[in-house]
């Protein structure tokens, strides 16, 4: 609604399920068919227990999504704000120029975010618990594979896929400087001089 936009939900729906379908994958690969032994034992439950807790996923779901979206909304908002009013020196940037310029600036704040974040997640891994191990490896695959390569690689090339349509339906304006409050109301003074009143009618007996 924010964006006044179906192509930006639609790119975050495709973005999210990329996300989930990394790190549900991956902790199954790991913990559901024993690879944990051979490819990761750092990682490997402590329990005796074999396969995947059904509450593991459950519980990480909408954690996975909201931080996603959140890391989602941040870089589009401000692809949003370069697009439709302009970058610091009030100059409207295209597509391309916007979405570069938001990627710099956001990109450092996003890799920092889901550092930490993956930092305190993986301090479910010293559990004895085989359900928050295996918590643990699926909030961490998928903050660290959102922020480094979802974020970084897939949302970007997604938007400059989309080329014209970035915010389709809506239409923002064309790349060049913005008009000032100013210049806005000398345009409209020059509009109000080039008017003349039309000449009077006069009556006139048949």
């Amino acid at each position: 609604v924010a964006f006044r936009s179906l192509a930006v939900p639609l790119r975050s729906v495709l973005a999210l399920c990329l996300t989930l379908s990394f790190a549900f994958g991956t902790c199954v690969a790991v913990y559901q068919r024993h690879d944990y032994h051979r490819v990761a034992p750092p990682f490997s439950t402590r329990g005796h227990g074999a396969g995947l807790a059904w509450l593991a996923p459950l519980i990480c779901f909408s954690i996975i999504v909201g931080l996603a979206l959140d890391y989602d909304v941040f870089l589009l908002a401000r692809v949003f704000e370069y697009r439709f009013a302009g970058g610091p020196d009030g100059v409207v940037l295209d597509d391309r120029a916007a979405l570069l310029a938001a990627v710099g600036r956001t990109g450092t704040v996003i890799t920092s975010a889901g550092t930490i974040m993956s930092i305190a997640f993986a301090g479910l891994f010293l559990s004895d618990a085989v359900i928050l191990t295996q918590c643990a490896w699926l909030l961490v695959s998928a903050v660290a594979f959102d922020t480094a390569v979802v974020r970084t690689f897939f949302m970007p090339s997604l938007i400059s896929l989309s080329r014209g349509y970035v915010f389709w339906p809506s239409k923002p304006p064309d790349a060049g400087p913005l008009l000032s409050d100013d210049e806005d109301d000398d345009d409209d003074d020059d509009d109000a001089n080039d008017y003349h009143d039309p000449p009077p009618i006069v009556a006139t007996a048949a």
